[in-house]
């Protein structure tokens, strides 16, 4: 009996980026396999975010929840104006953000005053921001 194809799975795909894009919600640059583990490090440029576990399964991968809190810090970085003008958008005298719990921020005015919180989402490669609840 020959053995089945089973073709091999590679992280350079497009494909498999944005699964872990869809996945995530950010907007993911880069995956890439941790050597002896079914693990994933994901970037953003060169910036590590996560670390996802994956799962091959005949000739897809899918992708687990992060192994701990995704790190805002270089997402944070690279997208800090944008995110600011958005939630601009939805928040009158919106002035300063800062990182909060998982995908949401913490809006302020210019005088420190807490405006509220937003959850910022990256989806159809666009940033989604909408007041958290």
């Amino acid at each position: 009996m020959a053995k089945p194809i089973i073709k091999k799975i590679t992280l350079d795909d497009q494909q498999e980026l944005l699964k872990v894009k869809q996945k995530l919600k950010l907007p993911v640059t880069n995956v890439k396999p941790i050597r002896g583990t079914k693990l994933v490090r994901v970037f953003i440029n060169s910036g590590e975010i996560a670390k996802l576990p994956y799962l091959d399964h005949h000739e897809e991968r899918s992708y687990g929840d992060p192994i701990s809190e995704v790190k805002w810090g270089p997402i944070w970085q690279q997208y800090k104006a944008t995110l600011l003008e958005l939630v601009k958008e939805i928040i009158m005298n919106a002035s300063s953000l800062t990182t909060g719990k998982d995908y949401n921020l913490y809006v302020f005015d210019e005088s420190g005053l807490s405006l509220g919180e937003v959850r910022c989402e990256y989806v159809n490669e666009h940033w989604s921001v909408t007041k958290a609840h």
